[in-house]
């Protein structure tokens, strides 16, 4: 059982980035479920509003779903944790942020998608970084 579950956490960030790609792309791109989720006057607002910032964070997130394949359960245990607070403030902040376009069509929600989509890869990156030299040196001493 706990070698199931081992590899369950380690495919986990990768399948909840390409969940929620195929979400933001049902939402882009597949009018009749954009639609019938949202009303006829938000419609365009809707395909806008959830489907591209979906497509933004979840391709940082796949990204950092692989570099998690290469990471120790330890470190992933302890990533798991950061992850989950980590992702809840991002949705609140994401469903904050105004749709605003600017002089040149700027979408604020779509920029605020990527920055905390990189974000979210160099902390994963540097948490593995340093959570694998932390456990090499501890298996030293051992």
């Amino acid at each position: 059982m706990n070698t199931v579950k081992r590899y369950f956490l380690r495919i986990l960030p990768l399948s909840l980035g390409v969940m929620m790609w195929a979400v933001g792309y049902a939402f882009k791109f597949y009018d009749p479920i954009a639609f019938s989720i949202c009303d006829d006057f938000y419609g365009k607002y809707c395909l806008d509003a959830v489907g591209l910032p979906l497509l933004a964070y979840s391709q940082w997130l796949m990204v950092a779903g692989i570099v998690l394949l290469f990471a120790r359960y330890a470190t992933l245990k302890r990533w798991a944790v950061f992850a989950l607070f980590y992702l809840a403030i991002t949705a609140v902040v994401l469903a904050y942020t105004g749709m605003s376009t600017g002089g040149i069509g700027f979408n604020e929600r779509l920029f605020m998608s990527h920055v905390f989509g990189v974000l979210f890869l160099v902390v994963t990156i540097l948490w593995v970084i340093v959570h694998t030299i932390i456990l090499r040196r501890r298996e030293r001493r051992i």
